[in-house]
Order: structure tokens, then C-alpha cells, then sequence
């Protein structure tokens, strides 16, 4: 119940894409409709079957005669796995000295099991089940019952066989245990059951994947075998050797055993029944496959458990046993048992989908999501339809949904300019341009966001209306926790950091308040991360304000309080948020007026991530330890300090120095900044020629009297091993070069000396 209702709120506040859940629903919904898994792939209709044969998909479709909904899906998933805890609960029962509900716990709370039921909709996740249930009647010798599972397990996907076939072979190993003298064939009967499990299995498996999948992938998608296959696996086995060194798949097969509290460590051998799946995802070039973030590690759920049930059993084998075997043995077997729960308990905490777990995601409805029923009721049923991937789930039942901005034949189109994955923000917004000034689309609505478009049958030109532009204003008047104006133009009220913790992925949310109307149409309002070494993290021209990009400042009123988000992104543990506000390319150009303190931008903050969330700290304008110094050129420059690197660096990685400088009055000139790595022999080895750095490019003459200037110098080459001295010096571009000398006469000086040393040697 719960993971329905959570995969259903995750459907409904607009976290569902196209990839996957309605690619797999539109095929299933078009089978029940005259179109044999059939769905919209890019500009054309294609089998499902091109990717996947997933013969369970067509049972399952049937569910839409009860509910015509995709959520429908997501409840039968849910239900699915969960009743996977009675084939659990019955091997347990039968094998292990500990109580059964133990091992339904591990299984319910196993966070692989938890992801497939959140990733939307997968035919994997319909393995887990009938897989067990195959284990369960195998091991009862009641052949039937396991045909007939099996058979669930091989529709379920192409793959799937693999585990039938190591199944196979765990039964033809395996000694029966039986006393019935009416059984003395038992054995051979077994034999028979696994020879023939493997042999169709087998059979199956290159059927679906050689047969009818690799067919379909060369006519739809171009590839001599299944696109999986040809995207996502290496043929190069070296590359698999160094697979084996990554401590990401490392820590995805260790988070498999921690999911049982490593209890499957104590039977290994049943690990093998998952070994197909196992190498198929720790060997995929796929980050997803070794994540256990998506559906990829349900299958092996079963396995695990399976593995942990007789672990226990061995365990209670070989625990030493006093005069009071059972109840000396019984006291540490329970011991184990609640460490076993503790390590899968914390590993639950740490990567389950649980509200006892930190990670788990909270989806809930705002004003934008309810607008989304208003838009629905407007779209008749059936007609072909275009729209963006966390929209199209929405609309999928029916013959043809493309996922924007591909549109072909359709009647409608949809779009959340707010979210469009995959697509970058300056594509739509040129893609929406082109439609509303071609004449041929009628806009039927447009508010926050939301654009709902029909073909139009005349000529018609349209210009979006104000409603739609109030995603880009706060709803409210937000409490001023700041307020800084920038040339008296608009004022930046607050800030907020939205991050999530468990990918990394950080986001600032910036209030401003307009304070005039009529502004340049090319306003930008600039929010810049940067590392310890004043580099830049984002680049915001590249990565636009989805806002700003709609709602420019030319349209903005006064008094308006307008509200930007810049685009999630990992940076890193620790980083620095700043904020400008200029014209056009350029930043910034509008003066900040602080505390009578005139500035060209604003540091915001410092962040530095802990072991989960982000610490927030006082902005600081020196980030790294300076070398404190006073060495004077002419013109009134003065270096005031350095920053280099303390330990020996690698020649693989990038040598930064930081400078800083002050002045006492405004300089003439715009001066390049040069530093030459000399080595011990005194020549030249690299160098770094640039106008003064930090965050943006500071020219000297825009330099302010009395502050201290930090300038930032990376050298991107490979340096040689060894010892070597820093030299910095100015000088100014013209018909000739001319420095700018110390007043002792130089021409340069050398701050110090760093060490590159080549690790791999020793």
C-alpha cells in the first residue's frame, strides 16, 4: 500500500518520464487496442520487442479493462513484489533455524526491491516473485508448480532464462533428499526436470534475444544485436579487467550483501543461481545497472534471500555448541541475527525508499501540479499527440505520442517548459518561438508554465499570455533576509539551497525585487558557483536560468518579485555561491551598493557537504591559505600573497595558483598577469599568460583602490617531475611587450617552488 500510494504521488506531482513508464504503458495499452506492442519511439511507431520481449506485458494489460489508467501499473507492481514475502516466509519456514519473519523483513526492506517498485514501470521487477515461487516448488519436487512458475519467470524478459539455467544447475547437482520408498527414481526425476529447465531456458533466452530482438534492433534502431548489447557491453576484455578496479561497482555488489546484513556470505554458493545478472550489470558500461538506484538488481533480490535463509542454516552448523547445544547455540545464532538486522537496517537507513530512510524522496503537490487536470480535460482521446517526457505519461493511452520536441503528425501539443529532460532549456524555448510564429498552432492555454497547443486550420500568430509567465514570480512576498540593490535597478531579497543529498545535486533559488519598469531587455542576472581556487563551477550562459530565459527583465513590472533557479548540478564537497547582475555576455556590469561598500557582485556563501547534507558557512572572500607577502611594482601595485600547493602534485593534475594583489591608486592599463614553471636546469617548462581571474575575468582596470584582488592561474598541461620555481610578472599588450617592473627594478619575481612527483613510478 505504501509503495503504491508513493509511486502514484511520484506519477502525479510530475516525476514520471517517458523513460520508462510510458513506453512500456502505451505498448501495453495499444496491445488491448489493435496495435500488438506497439509505441511511439522518436518520430515513428516501433515494437516494444525491438528492445525487449516481455510476454508478461501482455497478461498484464488486461488490468486496463479494470482501471484505464497507467496508475493501475504501478499498484499491481507494488502488490506483486510484496506477495513475493510468501515464498520467502515458506523457505525460510523450511530451511533456516530463524524465525521466518525475519527473512520477510530483510526481503520487504531489501532498498533494490524498494527502487523497482519506485522506478516507474519495468517487467523486472515481475520476476521477483514468480522466481521464488519456481525455487520454492523446485525444492518440493513438485514439478508442476515450477513448470509453471518458470514459465512466468522466462515471459517476464529475454534475460531472464539466464536464472532459470543456473537453477537448472543447482538441481542437477543436488543430491534429492528423500525417504519414500515409493521414490526411488527420485534422483533420475530430478536430473530430468533440470536437464530439460536448462535446455529450454536456454532455448528460449537465444529465441528472444537472437530471434525476434536482434531482427527488430537492426531495422528500428541500426545495431547487428540487441542495442542493449551493442550500447552497453564492451568487447574489449581488457576494459572488463579494469571494470573490476572501479569502487563503484565494488560498493554495488558489497550493498548487495548488506542488503541480508551479509548473511549470504555464509552460503555463496547459492549466489551463483544470480551469477548471469550479477555479470551482466557490474560489467555494463550503464551507471544505472550498478547503481541499484533502478530496476536492474531486482532479480537478484531473490537470489540474496535465498542465499541468506541457507547462510543461516550453515551457520547454526558450525556456531560451537556446550552441554546445552540448542540453547548455547540458539543464544548466539540470535545474536548474529540482530547484527545481521543492524547492518541491513543501516543500509536500509542509508539507501532505502522508507520514510525510515534518509534518502527517501518526499513528492508533493503545489500550485503547479493542480493546474495539470485543467490542461488533461482539454484533450480529446485518441487524437496523436506531442508531448514533453514528464507530461507524456499523461497522455500515452492512445495510438501515437511523440515526446517532445518531436511532433510530426500531431493534433496537440503539451509542454512544462519547466521541466523538459533531455532537451536544453534554449532548445525549447527556440522550439516554442518557432510554433507560435509559424501560424499553424492555436494556443488553447498557457499558464505557469504549462502550454497546450492545437493544430490550427487558419493561419493564427499568437503571443503567450501573462498567465503563463507566473512560474517565474514568487507567489508570495518572501521575509528579506538580504537586501542588496544593484544600481538601483532591482534589489536581491533572499536565497534558498535546494540540494539533494544522496545524488549531490545542488540548486539555488534567488528572490529579487524589481524596483523599476522598462529595464534593458538583456538584463542577466548571474549566479555563479565557483570551487576554493576561484574557478567557475557552471557557466551560465550555457546553462540559463529556465526563468529568466521566458520571463526576460524587458516584461518585468515594478514591485515584481521575480524567482530563479538555476539548473541542479554535483558541485563537489565544498563550493561558493556569488551572484551579479550585468547585460547581455557580460559580468558583471551592475554595481552592488553594500554597506556602502561599492562592489561589482555579491558572495553569498560557502557550502561544504558532510556526510550527507551541506553545511552552510559565512562568505568569505579568501577560500585558501595565503602565503602573506608585500612586494611592490610601479603603478602602485603591491602583491600581498600566494597560495601554492603545500604537498607534491601529480603530473596529471592541474597546478593552480592563486595571487593576491592590492593598489593604492586606479591603474591606466589593463595588465596580463604571466607565470613561468622553470625547472632546476632553469628552463622553461610551462607558462600561464592571462588577464587577473577569479570567477570571472578582472581586468586591472577595473581594480578598486584599498581592496585585495584575488587572481587565479590554472595550468591545464601535464607538468614534468621535479622541482620548480614559480615566477609572476606584468606587462601590458602593445607593439612590443612591456613589463611592469618591481621597484627594485625586476622584471618578474619567484614566490616559491612546487614539486610534481609521478606516483605510478614508484
Amino acid at each position: 500500500m505504501y509503495f503504491s500510494w508513493y509511486a502514484i504521488q511520484r506519477y502525479e506531482t510530475l516525476n514520471a518520464y517517458t523513460a520508462d513508464l510510458s513506453l512500456i504503458d502505451q505498448a501495453m495499452w495499444n496491445t488491448l487496442h489493435g496495435h500488438f506492442m506497439e509505441a511511439t519511439w522518436g518520430d515513428h511507431q516501433q515494437p516494444r520487442f525491438a528492445e525487449h520481449v516481455e510476454l508478461i506485458l501482455i497478461p498484464l494489460s488486461a488490468f486496463f479493462w479494470i482501471w484505464d489508467d497507467v496508475r493501475i501499473l504501478l499498484i499491481v507492481q507494488a502488490y506483486v513484489l510484496a506477495v513475493g514475502g510468501l515464498p520467502v516466509y515458506w523457505l525460510a519456514k523450511q530451511y533456516s533455524p530463524v524465525h521466518p519473519l525475519f527473512f520477510v523483513m530483510l526481503y520487504l526492506f531489501s532498498p533494490p526491491l524498494q527502487a523497482s517498485a519506485v522506478a516507474d514501470f519495468h517487467a523486472d521487477p515481475f520476476v521477483v516473485t514468480p522466481y521464488l515461487l519456481t525455487f520454492w516448488y523446485a525444492t518440493r519436487k513438485s514439478w508442476r508448480w515450477m513448470w509453471f512458475w518458470a514459465i512466468i519467470v522466462m515471459m517476464c524478459k529475454e534475460n531472464m532464462p539466464t536464472l532459470l539455467v543456473m537453477l537448472g544447475m543447482y538441481l542437477f547437482m543436488q543430491q534429492p533428499a528423500t525417504t519414500k520408498v515409493s521414490e526411488p527414481s527420485a534422483g533420475l526425476n530430478q536430473k530430468k526436470h533440470a536437464i530439460a529447465l536448462i535446455i529450454i531456458s536456454v532455448a528460449w533466452f537465444a529465441i528472444a534475444t537472437f530471434g525476434i530482438v536482434a531482427p527488430l534492433a537492426r531495422v528500428n534502431f541500426g545495431t547487428d544485436v540487441p542495442v542493449y548489447l551493442a550500447n552497453r557491453f564492451s568487447s574489449n576484455p581488457i576494459e572488463w579487467l579494469t571494470m573490476l578496479t572501479d569502487i563503484n561497482r565494488m560498493w554495488y555488489l558489497t550493498g548487495l550483501l548488506l542488503t541480508t546484513g551479509g548473511l549470504a556470505l555464509f552460503a555463496p554458493h547459492y549466489l551463483l543461481l544470480g551469477l548471469p545478472i550479477i555479470i551482466a550489470n557490474m560489467f555494463s558500461n550503464f551507471a544505472g545497472q550498478y547503481s541499484g538506484e533502478q530496476h536492474y538488481s531486482a532479480p537478484l533480490v531473490p537470489i540474496f534471500i535465498i542465499a541468506a535463509i541457507h547462510g543461516t542454516k550453515h551457520l547454526a552448523h558450525i556456531i560451537p555448541k556446550n552441554q546445552t547445544p540448542i540453547r548455547g547455540g540458539s543464544k548466539l545464532l540470535g545474536f548474529l541475527m540482530i547484527v545481521a538486522f543492524g547492518i541491513a537496517s543501516s543500509y536500509h537507513y542509508c539507501y532505502g525508499w522508507t520514510p525510515l530512510s534518509r534518502r527517501a524522496e518526499t513528492y508533493s503537490h503545489d500550485y503547479h501540479t493542480r493546474l495539470l487536470p485543467h490542461f488533461l480535460k482539454q484533450i480529446p482521446a485518441g487524437v496523436p499527440i506531442s508531448a514533453s517526457a514528464g507530461l507524456h505519461p499523461h497522455v500515452a493511452h492512445r495510438h501515437v505520442a511523440y515526446t517532445f520536441p518531436t511532433y510530426q503528425e500531431s493534433q496537440f501539443i503539451f509542454v512544462d517548459v519547466t521541466d523538459v529532460p533531455g532537451v536544453h532549456p534554449n532548445e525549447v524555448k527556440a522550439k516554442i518561438d518557432e510554433l507560435l510564429s509559424n501560424g499553424k498552432w492555436h494556443v488553447l492555454s498557457a499558464i505557469d508554465g504549462f502550454i497546450l497547443m492545437e493544430r490550427a486550420s487558419v493561419d493564427v500568430r499568437q503571443v503567450l499570455p501573462p498567465e503563463f509567465y507566473s512560474f517565474a514570480k514568487a507567489k508570495l512576498v518572501s521575509q528579506k533576509s538580504l537586501d542588496v540593490e544593484f544600481d538601483e535597478k532591482i534589489k536581491l531579497t533572499n536565497f534558498s539551497i535546494i540540494d539533494e543529498p544522496f545524488h549531490e545535486q545542488t540548486a539555488v533559488e534567488v528572490r529579487w525585487h524589481v524596483l523599476q519598469d522598462n529595464l534593458a531587455d538583456d538584463m542577466m542576472l548571474w549566479v555563479q558557483f565557483y570551487d576554493d581556487f576561484g574557478q567557475p563551477l557552471n557557466q551560465p550562459l550555457w546553462q540559463p536560468m529556465i526563468e529568466t530565459l521566458w520571463y526576460p527583465s524587458s516584461k518585468w513590472q515594478k514591485d515584481e518579485i521575480i524567482m530563479t533557479k538555476t539548473l541542479p548540478q554535483d558541485l563537489g564537497d565544498v563550493f561558493h555561491v556569488g551572484v551579479g547582475v550585468g547585460y547581455g555576455h557580460d559580468f558583471p556590469e551592475l554595481v552592488v551598493w553594500d554597506s556602502n561598500q561599492k562592489r561589482s557582485w555579491l558572495q553569498l556563501g560557502t557550502f561544504r557537504r558532510g556526510n550527507w547534507s551541506l553545511e552552510i558557512m559565512p562568505p568569505t572572500p579568501i577560500v585558501q591559505p595565503l602565503t602573506t607577502t608585500k612586494v611592490d611594482f610601479e603603478k602602485g601595485l603591491s602583491l600581498m600573497g600566494y597560495h601554492l600547493p603545500h604537498e607534491p602534485i601529480s603530473p596529471d593534475d592541474p597546478l593552480i595558483i592563486i595571487l593576491a594583489w592590492q593598489i593604492i591608486a586606479p591603474i591606466e592599463h589593463d595588465y596580463t598577469i604571466f607565470i613561468h614553471v622553470i625547472n632546476e636546469q632553469g628552463q622553461l617548462v610551462a607558462q600561464h599568460d592571462s588577464t587577473p581571474f577569479w570567477v570571472f575575468s578582472n581586468p586591472t582596470t577595473n581594480w578598486q583602490t584599498g581592496n585585495l584582488i584575488l587572481d587565479s592561474h590554472k595550468f591545464e598541461d601535464h607538468l614534468p617531475d621535479g622541482k620548480h620555481q614559480i615566477r609572476v610578472g606584468l606587462y601590458t599588450w602593445g607593439t612590443v611587450l612591456e613589463s611592469l617592473p618591481l621597484i627594485s627594478g625586476e622584471d618578474s619575481l619567484v614566490i616559491g617552488t612546487v614539486y610534481v612527483l609521478n606516483y605510478s613510478k614508484y
